[in-house]
């Protein structure tokens, strides 16, 4: 870390999943194919069905619309999947009930900073809060936001 101190700093980011329960359901990295080729030619691929070329894809569930969403970082240069204990920094200092926010100044920022200063929005990243999982996106863009549907609860 540097000698520098910088503020923690928040920002709002608006989902339709700000309020509420909220449930990580999958973090896909990757798109629709993984390949990787040698100087003599060879090259080894593999099929991934996913549908889509994003390099991370998360879903989610909304409880309070019974809705899917899928987040589509377009750009994403890196992302860190953790229980909420993880993140007690964060916590400490956080100034919103949203779901959904940006952070800069914190730990991760400080301990990779070309991933931030490369790959960012302004040195932001982008969080998804559960009640157990928390997922932070460092991107230069906010992601794209796309309802896949709405679920009926089973009764017994």
């Amino acid at each position: 870390m540097s000698g520098d101190y910088l503020p923690m700093m928040f920002d709002t980011w608006d989902t339709p999943f700000n309020q509420g329960e909220l449930f990580l359901v999958n973090a896909m990295w990757g798109g629709d194919e993984w390949s990787v080729s040698y100087p003599g030619g060879e090259t080894y691929r593999l099929p991934i069905p996913t549908g889509s070329k994003e390099i991370l894809t998360l879903t989610v569930f909304h409880l309070e619309t019974e809705g899917v969403y899928e987040l589509r970082f377009l750009s994403a240069s890196a992302f860190r999947v953790l229980d909420e204990g993880g993140l007690l920094d964060i916590w400490a200092e956080k100034k919103t009930e949203h779901n959904c926010f940006k952070v800069k100044g914190h730990g991760w920022s400080e301990e990779s900073p070309v991933s931030f200063a490369m790959g960012s929005d302004d040195g932001f990243s982008y969080f998804i809060t559960t009640s157990d999982d928390c997922v932070e996106v460092v991107c230069d863009r906010p992601p794209e936001i796309i309802f896949k549907q709405k679920l009926v609860p089973e009764v017994s």
